[in-house]
């Protein structure tokens, strides 16, 4: 959480407070949360409450979510891993 608030530019305490509810979020700081996590600003206004969709839909967000956290790595040594590990999975 650390890490994160420090990419957006907060504390982390402010960073928990959004996180647990008890101060709400302005849309201002969205593009810099959507920046810091790798993801579309279009993300957090996703009807969190719809149904899913069927498989297409979980298919799409389990890779987003790797998609996201391959973008938040930045060292090359742990990019080759990844990859490594990501291969061997699909062979």
């Amino acid at each position: 959480m650390q890490e994160l608030a420090a990419r957006i530019g907060l504390s982390h305490q402010q960073l928990q407070k959004y996180e647990t509810g008890s101060n709400r979020l302005s849309v201002g700081l969205l593009p810099g949360f959507a920046e810091a996590l790798g993801v579309d600003v279009a993300v957090f206004f996703e009807d969190a409450d719809a149904p899913p969709s069927g498989r297409r839909q979980k298919t799409e967000q389990l890779r987003s979510q790797c998609e996201s956290w391959l973008r938040r790595t930045e060292s090359e040594d742990t990019l080759r891993s990844m990859l490594r590990v990501l291969k061997a999975l699909a062979s």
